[in-house]
């Protein structure tokens, strides 16, 4: 009777820490899901601000980013931007009206309205600087009419919890993020 006692607790135990295992590897699987989403929605949310300069043009972004204050970066627990110079952010909730937002949730329905979570994106593009074209045609010397305009953009993907406008909102709590970085060179454009 000791004896099978004994095999029955040993059973027990072994059962109670396979539960908790498999617990832990699934809490595991869904926050690399999570990480992977946010990789997608921040690479998704620079592809889409690469896409509003290139239609808007260069010298548009130049002249709205000049005529800016530089976005609060402590939202995002970073540095400030050197006041001096202007930079400008684009956010999800900017992409609302759209047929087709950039980001929304899955066919699979991982993110979105009815689900736990969100995608919401903040794109910062600033550091820009202008770089004389050369242009067949005109002068190769550095006084061309036409410029480039390069700029550095940072896109941050979150999932936040449904019902959240934005992180700040949700308070930090059970948020992922992800960063995606660019260097891009925009234009020609008539810089006289």
């Amino acid at each position: 009777m000791l004896v099978v006692l004994m095999v029955l607790l040993v059973a027990t135990a072994t059962a109670a820490m396979t539960v908790q295992s498999t617990g832990y590897d699934l809490r595991s699987a869904g926050y690399g899901r999570r990480e992977i989403q946010t990789k997608y929605i921040s690479e998704a949310a620079l592809t889409t601000a690469l896409t509003t300069v290139e239609s808007s043009g260069a010298r548009f972004i130049r002249d709205a980013i000049n005529s800016s204050v530089p976005p609060t970066m402590s939202v995002f627990n970073e540095p400030e931007l050197n006041t001096g110079r202007g930079g400008l952010r684009f956010l999800s909730t900017d992409y609302a009206g759209l047929t087709t937002p950039p980001v929304e949730g899955g066919a699979d329905s991982t993110l979105g309205p009815g689900q736990a979570y969100e995608p919401w994106f903040a794109v910062d593009i600033y550091d820009t600087y202008e770089v004389p074209a050369v242009i067949p045609g005109f002068p190769a010397n550095g006084n061309s009419s036409f410029a480039f305009l390069n700029a550095t953009f940072v896109a941050r993907g979150f999932t936040v919890p449904s019902g959240s406008s934005s992180p700040e909102a949700s308070g930090a709590v059970n948020q992922s993020v992800n960063s995606s970085c660019g260097s891009v060179q925009s234009g020609p454009f008539f810089n006289k």
